[in-house]
Order: C-alpha cells, then structure tokens, then sequence
C-alpha cells in the first residue's frame, strides 16, 4: 500500500521524473494511482451501503417488535371476547329462568285468585266448600291422579 503523500510527492515529480524514469514506470505509478482512487471511492460506496443496511435491520427489528405486541393485544382482545360472550349466555340463561319463574308466580297468583273469588272465602269467615269438586278443579286448572299416579306417590312415601 502506498501512503497518500507519496502519491501527491509522486504527481509532482512526475514532471521533473518522468523523463529520467522509463516510461513502463511511469504508467506504472498513473495506474497505481487511479486503482488507489477506485478503492478508495469503493470503500466509502461499501461503508455507506453497510449503514444503509444496518438502518435497514434496525427498521425490520422494530417492525417485528411492533407485530408481536399487536398480536399479544390481539390476543388478549380474543379472550375479552371470548369471555364476554359467555357471559351474555350465563345472563341470557339466568334471564330465562327469571322468566320461567315469573311466569309460574303469574300462574300462581291467577289460580289463587280464581280460588278466592270461586270459594267467597271472606276475611275471618268460614270456607265454602264448592258443590262440585269437577267444577272447582277445572277452574282450578288442578286435574285429579290417576289410579296409577296414586300409587306411584304413595310408593315414593314409604
């Protein structure tokens, strides 16, 4: 390698040298310094390409960070979701046994309401007993066991 002074001490000479030296010698040392040039322009178009690249690498590390924290809040977004959803069901079936049972208390008090109005059973009074209990049942809605059905719960007792 040659150093740079002596080029430039080289390129002054030249004009004293140049016809004391042979001329093989001279093109010698011209292309010597056009290759230094080169190299030298190469090695600075190398280093900027190397930045260029490491910039490049910075970029597609932070890029990739980026992706993987949007994919975990993805994710965890996914699990709301998921919860939540079975939360609206947990609620909706709680719903419908609130209305299942609101409807049996409706169903309850229409029946205990026909009782009192068919039965006159007035405050502090005696009960009436009705004149036919198929009558008093069907607007009761209170349909009577059968043989079997009797058995059955008098088996279920013992």
């Amino acid at each position: 390698m040659v150093p740079g002074g002596l080029i430039s001490d080289v390129a002054k000479l030249g004009s004293d040298i140049g016809p004391m030296l042979p001329k093989s010698l001279v093109l010698k040392l011209v292309l010597l310094v056009q290759v230094m040039k080169e190299r030298n322009l190469i090695g600075a178009q190398l280093i900027r390409r190397n930045d260029e690249i490491s910039l490049l690498y910075d970029k597609q590390k932070i890029v990739f960070l980026m992706l993987h924290k949007g994919e975990l809040q993805y994710n965890y977004r996914l699990e709301d979701i998921r919860i939540l959803k079975l939360e609206i069901h947990r609620l909706r079936c709680k719903n419908q046994v609130l209305e299942r049972s609101s409807q049996d208390a409706n169903d309850i008090r229409s029946v205990k309401r026909t009782l009192t109005a068919y039965c006159a059973i007035p405050p502090g009074g005696p009960l009436r007993i009705p004149l036919s209990l198929s009558v008093f049942l069907s607007v009761c809605y209170v349909t009577l066991p059968t043989l079997e059905q009797n058995t059955q719960i008098s088996q279920k007792l013992n």
